[in-house]
């Protein structure tokens, strides 16, 4: 499962630095997977790990980098 936000904007617009605008909530678990990682990571990073996830190839103009211990087996 993974759930996922809009990070929104601040104030009426987007493009701004503040780190509230630049990173999202982002939860992925595994059935029977109790493992947690818990730190900030930007948007751009999250489609290459739901296709990895299901197994399909990542795109190499995908820009981010994987965290293998998300798609490694508990």
């Amino acid at each position: 499962m993974i759930a996922t936000a809009d990070h929104g904007g601040h104030g009426l617009r987007h493009g701004t630095h503040a780190q509230e605008d630049l990173h999202i909530p982002w939860v992925a678990g595994l059935a029977g997977d109790p493992r947690r990682l818990l730190r900030p990571g930007a948007h751009h990073r999250h489609r290459r790990h739901g296709l990895a996830a299901l197994g399909v190839a990542v795109p190499a103009s995908f820009t981010g980098r994987l965290v293998q211990r998300v798609l490694a087996p508990p």
